[in-house]
């Protein structure tokens, strides 16, 4: 790799939505979202009023659309920018949502929520390992019992049969981006770097990294804190899941007891 990356690269905003106001598109035209809203309502049969967790809410944009639905929201997320402009957004929209800045291996919550969310790909940045399992722990430790957690990323088999090593895009300034993308086998980790190029020269460069998981992999990652699977799709369509399916939605239940 070109870069070194950080371990704790997801700090930096440019690995995630980039820089945003509260008038962004990103942030006002959710019209995207309503597929991936419907299923989350549907699959986990949530009644008015359920508590939900976003955790890793970014921006908000899950957050505001399930308190449009008549939710109630809190939304976590270790970037403070995110959490105030979501609170902004959810203020412009007239709707009640809760956010709060925090880490995700440290959810202040216990046997709160009827519901958790974790989407795009936002598990699984931590460089140990363990980190990854207090995370999981705090969301059994965060749910009802009985509460239900979605989680949906990446599927590690589906990157690996179909690697792309080396991408790019050109932006609206003519400027161009390349990615460039390793995967280490001993970690099975996937490391990505991003050079930004302009008149020939690079202007700046970043990389983000996380651990891809395979489904087995994650199951006992549940398991392991009293999450018991579900039920598992290939994407937001229901699609049954396979080795050729680009995203993995895994649907868990907590047992009646979980130890803090």
């Amino acid at each position: 790799m070109t870069k070194v990356i950080a371990p704790n690269w997801w700090r930096d905003p440019r690995c995630h939505f980039g820089k945003l106001t509260k008038d962004s598109p990103l942030l006002t035209q959710r019209q995207d979202l309503q597929p991936t809203i419907e299923f989350i309502v549907t699959e986990l049969a949530l009644p008015a009023g359920a508590r939900i967790l976003d955790l890793c809410c970014g921006p908000g944009r899950y957050c505001i659309e399930l308190a449009h639905r008549g939710f109630a929201v809190v939304g976590i997320d270790l970037n403070e920018r995110y959490v105030a402009l979501a609170s902004q957004v959810a203020e412009q929209d007239g709707v009640r949502a809760q956010f709060l800045a925090g880490d995700m291996r440290e959810i202040p919550f216990v046997d709160h929520f009827d519901a958790v969310i974790n989407v795009g790909t936002s598990f699984g940045f931590f460089a140990d390992q363990a980190d990854d399992q207090r995370a999981i722990h705090a969301v059994a430790r965060a749910l009802k019992p009985g509460g239900t957690f979605l989680l949906e990323m990446a599927n590690r088999d589906y990157y690996l049969k179909n690697f792309q090593r080396k991408d790019w895009r050109t932006l609206k300034d003519s400027s161009v981006i390349t990615v460039r993308r390793e995967f280490d086998y001993t970690r099975s980790r996937m490391n990505v770097t991003f050079e930004r190029f302009g008149k020939g020269q690079v202007k700046e460069q970043w990389a983000h990294s996380w651990r891809a998981y395979t489904l087995a992999e994650i199951v006992a990652v549940l398991e392991r804190s009293g999450l018991v699977l579900s039920r598992v799709f290939g994407n937001w369509q229901r699609a049954e899941y396979s080795v050729d399916s680009s995203r993995m939605v895994v649907i868990s239940k907590k047992r009646a007891a979980v130890s803090a």
